[in-house]
């Protein structure tokens, strides 16, 4: 990357980069205020699942959850382990749901499956 950005004859590539590090502090507290906006939700309105179906144990916001790939990777959302250090590590981003208390039988599929 160059480190210079010339408009005519002046190179305006420090002011960039400081109005681009003034922008990025600016949507990083944003973020931040906006996860405690959605921990607070989700702590006064506890998600249901079924058992073993769907539960959802992570929530993110948008410009964070962007902020992580820029930083750790496109991919580091679908890392398992990068999930579970989030949950660990930042409380604010974990959604503690309750059970629908609904279960579904598998019996009747297992009876009706035949091994070839």
């Amino acid at each position: 990357m160059s480190d210079e950005f010339l408009v005519g004859d002046v190179n305006i590539k420090p002011e960039l980069d400081k109005l681009f590090a003034e922008e990025m502090k600016a949507d990083c507290a944003q973020a931040i205020d906006n996860q405690k906006e959605i921990a607070n939700f989700n702590a006064n309105n506890r998600p249901n699942f079924i058992d073993g179906f769907g539960e959802v144990v992570l929530s993110v916001d948008e410009a964070m959850y962007f902020l992580c790939r820029h930083l750790y990777g496109e991919q580091c959302w679908e890392d398992r382990e990068f999930q579970d250090w989030v949950y660990k590590n930042f409380e604010e981003y974990r959604v503690k749901g309750k059970s629908a208390g609904l279960h579904v039988p598998v019996n009747g599929l297992r009876t009706n499956l035949s091994v070839a």
